[in-house]
């Protein structure tokens, strides 16, 4: 199992809504990306940071995803409203799960 973790903001003028229809702008292009199985999107509101989780079968469909979704119109959208000054791209593998005690 492999991870992507891409961390990234919007420009200032792109509104919350924009961004979210973006984010399934996003989903459409990994619905057909093999390899593919899960995405996660945070938001953390008091430093305006977008966080993604997504989770790949393995690291090799992780980079050929990246560097197919390059390739893709979606690519060019979201690169049209990201912030260039803040993109960060993390790739890694499962090292560990730990699950906490269930909520009561």
């Amino acid at each position: 199992m492999a991870y992507e973790i891409p961390i990234y903001r919007f420009r200032k003028d792109v509104s919350h809504e924009a961004a979210r229809r973006m984010m399934e702008t996003l989903n459409d292009f990994l619905r057909t990306a093999p390899g593919f199985k899960e995405r996660r999107t945070y938001h953390d509101v008091k430093q305006d940071v977008w966080i993604d989780v997504v989770e790949w079968n393995s690291m090799a469909e992780a980079i050929r995803g990246m560097e197919d979704f390059a390739k893709a119109p979606a690519f060019t959208e979201f690169l049209a409203l990201v912030d260039p000054d803040f993109n960060l791209m993390h790739h890694g593998e499962l090292v560990q799960t730990f699950t906490g005690p269930p909520a009561v």
